[in-house]
């Protein structure tokens, strides 16, 4: 059984219950194709009782008599009120033409089914999708209304589209394929806690897309990307203000945390935000589920709220900050094992300004070989809150990389046990400057590329051996 993951909790099995879910009109008819192969929607032949759907109140059914494969249902430049659309039976194309659909679109049965024609969408939220086979909508999408995604078969839609009403997704799999999919209103996603009601949002193709709408983040967790490996692992950039988002959840659903499954290269341009009355403090768990999987955030960020950069079923987590705190001001935890390629880590990217600035503290938690736990490139950049490191026995653990520029650590340098050796690996061409304390068991320092810059006091075993130490006296800039 589907439920609803939107804004209620109603039943969706059977396709009848999924046509008539909204209130239909007094007088509502059912209208049947009823030919095998291709033909004209207008021709009266094609149609049970020669009764053509054509009424905002009337129910277009297709599959209830049997379809060939390859049918295309013509509407040949026209366009044809309905109520309802029922998509089953074999892949079929509905085409050249437009469908004022007042009411739902749903598909129940195995295969594909294309829809080439436009929709203009009458006033209203609109169900469109199916539990069983696929939806293509690759015509454009007009008028008031909005869409209503909430059935677990992947939605396809990659026309010019520019319907004004919301798209709103519950447990849905969109694939998008081109940058106006969602329309010009909101993308609001979900809103109950469940991890089984999962909006996901891929790319229909290998191409980049861009998501233009504002986008509300209602759900317990999201994924982006798909991973499965058919080619749909194009960037997706999103363009327009992205918000943690309470409005309209239960009191008892809100939860203090945001899941982010990963699978291709998702890009903030605004960063993530919080709407009014929405609590900041939310925890933001970046999950990486293929090899590679990336996260930037060019925009600055008002949460609060701790950012964990993890992996799931051994795969890779980069994450990269390309503006002044763009993960808010919480803690940043870069929680990963070497364990085949199972590897997470940060990345500072000062391209767009220059430097940035993070005020995070940055903690390296699980023992073991970090993937670049933090890497600096492209200018200037800094940590000002505290890098902590955790337990490494080995001088190759622990790698910062700093490719070019500059990395300051200026809130110091810890390790995660006073008593445990805390090994740290700087590689890389660019510049680590030290100007914070290193305190607590912070072991050796390997400077296997590049310079090395402190100021007076803060020293540093070069080799992991006790009995060689830097000493800074504020000039030294290291090997």
């Amino acid at each position: 059984m589907k439920t609803d993951s939107l804004n209620s909790f109603i039943p969706w099995g059977a396709v009848a219950l999924l046509l008539l879910a909204h209130s239909p009109p007094a007088h509502s008819a059912n209208r049947f194709w009823n030919s095998p192969n291709s033909g004209l929607w207008g021709n009266t032949t094609n149609w049970d009782g020669g009764n053509i759907a054509n009424n905002p109140a009337d129910n277009a059914y297709f599959g209830s008599y049997p379809i060939n494969s390859g049918t295309v249902i013509d509407l040949a430049g026209s366009t044809y009120q309905v109520l309802d659309v029922g998509l089953n039976a074999a892949d079929y194309t509905l085409a050249n033409g437009t469908i004022a659909l007042s009411g739902n679109m749903i598909r129940n049965a195995a295969g594909n089914v294309t829809v080439s024609a436009g929709l203009s969408l009458q006033s209203g939220q609109h169900a469109i999708g199916g539990t069983t086979g696929y939806i293509r909508l690759t015509g454009p999408i007009s008028g008031s209304g909005g869409i209503d995604a909430r059935y677990s078969s992947p939605l396809t839609i990659s026309g010019i589209n520019t319907m004004t009403g919301d798209f709103r997704m519950g447990d849905a799999y969109v694939w998008i394929g081109s940058n106006s999919s969602f329309g010009s209103g909101n993308l609001i996603l979900g809103n109950l806690t469940s991890l089984t009601n999962i909006p996901t949002i891929a790319t229909a193709t290998s191409n980049a897309q861009s998501i233009t709408n504002k986008v509300y983040d209602r759900a317990r967790r999201m994924d982006v990307g798909d991973t499965d490996a058919s080619g749909r692992n194009g960037t997706i950039t999103f363009t327009n203000d992205f918000y943690f988002d309470d409005t309209g959840v239960a009191g008892g659903d809100r939860v203090g945390n945001r899941d982010m499954w990963i699978s291709q290269t998702v890009v903030f341009q605004k960063g993530i935000t919080n709407t009014a009355g929405t609590d900041g403090n939310k925890t933001l768990n970046l999950v990486g589920r293929t090899t590679s999987a990336i996260a930037a955030f060019e925009g600055t960020s008002d949460r609060s709220g701790d950012t964990y950069i993890g992996t799931n079923d051994g795969r890779n987590m980069r994450v990269i900050a390309k503006a002044d705190n763009a993960l808010g001001t919480g803690n940043v935890y870069v929680s990963t094992t070497n364990v085949g390629a199972n590897r997470a880590g940060l990345t500072l990217d000062g391209s767009l300004t220059g430097g940035i600035t993070l005020a995070n503290n940055v903690y390296n938690v699980i023992a073991g070989s970090p993937y670049d736990f933090i890497t600096s490139k492209s200018g200037n950049n800094t940590i000002s809150g505290n890098v902590r490191i955790n337990a490494h026995d080995s001088a190759s653990t622990t790698p910062i990389l700093v490719t070019d520029g500059s990395l300051t650590f200026s809130g110091g340098l810890s390790g995660y046990s006073a008593t445990a050796s805390n090994w740290m690996r700087k590689d890389g061409a660019g510049i680590l400057v030290l100007t914070g304390t290193t305190t607590q068991g912070v072991g050796g320092l390997v400077i296997a590329n590049g310079t090395l810059r402190g100021v007076e006091g803060t020293a540093w075993s070069t080799n992991g051996t006790t009995g060689q130490v830097i000493n800074f006296n504020g000039n030294n800039t290291g090997a």
